[in-house]
């Protein structure tokens, strides 16, 4: 389960699921449960005319995390790596499973993992990890999709610069949240304009908490030049949390609204 009480995030894993390196005694829920694709149902019968995307959040090592605590999954990557392959292997099934059947019944056009590998300079558990451990597992996660004929996104806060062109062979056409206080923004979107499409770039950690409209205004005018020529969805770099003033989110919006050629479409819109 999850402690918030003390967080000021996501929180921290508290009575582990996976207290030793051990699968013996677990099992995975199914994966073909109702609940998975009846809500997503709803939302496409309402705004099926918009691009749709199909969320898996904590998808692979996150996921592990979940199930283990962060501490000890840091840790199995030198004491327990056959436990720590086989755990990633069973949730990419697992995932590969969901996936399946959700296509299966939805008509969406993308599969998003959610998956935070980066800290603010690099990954958390280095190159030479990640690429023995998680890309084994995500290259099926993303070929189920891929197989489907659709578009895989990627979410990881944190510096993975170094993986994108991994990324790119994958499949992976899409990358979130694109922070700017870890990812250069004005050098990664035009080295990857074409290949690979940014979505984020607006500042959740300094200019829309605590700058002003202006300072918001001018971010959102930069960003929006600099992805004109195309490959970048404009967004805030992340969920916009309660430190952000009012005033702020109006700036952004009214600036997004002031393009040539921009329409409504939110609910009720025309």
């Amino acid at each position: 389960m999850w402690n918030r009480s003390e967080a000021k995030d996501v929180g921290v894993v508290e009575g582990r699921v996976l207290a030793e390196p051990t699968l013996d005694g677990y099992s995975f829920p199914n994966p073909r449960d109702p609940r998975f694709v009846r809500p997503a149902a709803e939302l496409i019968k309402r705004r099926g005319d918009c691009f749709c995307v199909y969320c898996v959040s904590h998808s692979l090592y996150e996921r592990a995390c979940t199930l283990r605590g962060m501490t000890d999954v840091l840790t199995d990557f030198y004491e327990n790596p056959a436990f720590l392959r086989e755990l990633l292997a069973r949730i990419a099934d697992w995932n590969v499973q969901l996936v399946r059947g959700v296509l299966a019944e939805l008509d969406v056009d993308a599969v998003y993992f959610g998956d935070d590998w980066g800290q603010q300079q690099g990954l958390q558990m280095g190159p030479r990890l990640w690429r023995e451990f998680l890309l084994p597992p995500l290259a099926r996660m993303c070929e189920a999709v891929r197989e489907a004929g659709l578009s895989v996104f990627i979410h990881s806060c944190g510096n993975v610069a170094e993986l994108f062109d991994t990324l790119i062979d994958l499949g992976v056409r899409c990358a979130n949240p694109f922070q700017p206080e870890a990812l250069p923004v004005d050098e990664l979107l035009p080295r990857y304009r074409g290949r690979l499409t940014f979505h984020g770039g607006l500042s959740t950690q300094h200019t829309l908490p605590h700058g002003s409209p202006e300072d918001v205004r001018r971010e959102t005018r930069h960003l929006l030049a600099l992805g004109r020529e195309g490959s970048y969805i404009f967004a805030p770099s992340n969920a916009v949390c309660d430190d952000v003033p009012l005033e702020n989110m109006l700036a952004f919006l009214d600036e997004l609204r002031s393009q040539p050629g921009y329409r409504d479409r939110s609910p009720g819109r025309q």
